[in-house]
C-alpha cells in the first residue's frame, strides 16, 4: 500500500512538472503571436479592418440557412445521449482513483484501530509430524486432525488453537480449555475463518440471477 502511494506521489510530481513546462511553452508561443500581430497591425491597420468588413458583408449565404443557438446544440446532444446511451462517446470513462496515504501502524482486522504491542498474543501451533520449515503443516491440538480450510478457534488466554467443531462440542459447554484445563471467557475465544478455496461451495458465496418478467 505504501509503495502504491509513493508511486502515485512521484507520478503526480512528474505530471505537475510536465504541465508547468507546457504552460511555459504556451506563454512563449502566445507572446510571439502577440508580437507578430502587433507588427502586422502597425504595417497596415486600415487594410485589416477593410478585410474584416468585407468578409462579414459579402460572405455567401446558403439557402434556408438559420442561425443556430449554441444552447440548442447542447440540448440535442443531451437528448441523443439519453436515447442512444450505447454510443462510444456516451459510455462512462474509468476515473483514476486517489491512493490514500498508508497508516503509520497497521490496523486490526477486527476493530480497524491501530495495532498495539500489548494486544498481540503468541499462538501455540502444533506441527504435523514429518513436516518442518516452509513445508510445515499444522494440526488441531485437541483432535490431532490437520488444519487446512476448516474454521478454527484460538483461545487467547491459553494460546491453544483447535477446530471449531472441537470447540463447540468440548470446550464451549464447560468453558474450559481441553488442553490446559484452564477456564476461559467468551471474549477469549477468537474465531479464525478460512480464506476459501477454488471451489464455489466454500465460503459464504451466494449467486443471484435476475431475469425479466413478461406480462401478458
Amino acid at each position: 500500500m505504501r509503495a502504491a502511494w509513493e508511486k502515485e506521489q512521484q507520478e503526480k510530481a512528474t505530471e505537475e512538472a510536465f504541465k508547468a513546462s507546457e504552460e511555459e511553452q504556451a506563454k512563449i508561443q502566445q507572446f510571439i503571436k502577440d508580437q507578430e500581430s502587433v507588427s502586422r497591425k502597425r504595417k497596415n491597420p486600415s487594410q485589416e479592418k477593410k478585410d474584416v468588413m468585407k468578409k462579414f458583408l459579402y460572405a455567401p449565404k446558403k439557402a434556408g440557412e438559420i442561425m443556430q443557438d449554441p444552447k440548442s446544440k447542447e440540448e440535442k446532444q443531451k437528448d441523443l445521449q439519453r436515447t442512444s446511451f450505447w454510443l462510444p462517446e456516451f459510455t462512462p470513462a474509468a476515473k483514476k482513483q486517489k491512493v490514500e496515504a498508508p497508516p503509520k501502524r497497521p490496523p486490526s482486522p477486527f476493530s480497524r484501530r491501530p495495532l498495539r504491542l500489548k494486544d498481540l498474543v503468541p499462538i501455540k501451533l502444533k506441527v504435523l509430524e514429518g513436516t518442518s520449515g516452509r513445508e510445515a503443516k499444522f494440526v488441531c491440538q485437541v483432535s490431532g486432525k490437520q488444519i487446512t480450510y476448516q474454521d478454527t478457534v484460538f483461545l487467547r488466554n491459553t494460546g491453544v488453537v483447535m477446530l471449531k467443531k472441537c470447540y463447540d462440542e468440548l470446550a464451549k459447554p464447560t468453558m474450559t480449555c481441553p488442553v490446559t484445563g484452564k477456564k476461559f471467557k467468551k471474549k477469549h475465544a477468537i474465531l479464525i475463518k478460512n480464506d476459501g478455496t477454488g471451489f464455489a461451495s466454500t465460503g459464504n458465496v451466494i449467486a443471484k440471477q435476475w431475469g425479466e418478467a413478461l406480462m401478458n
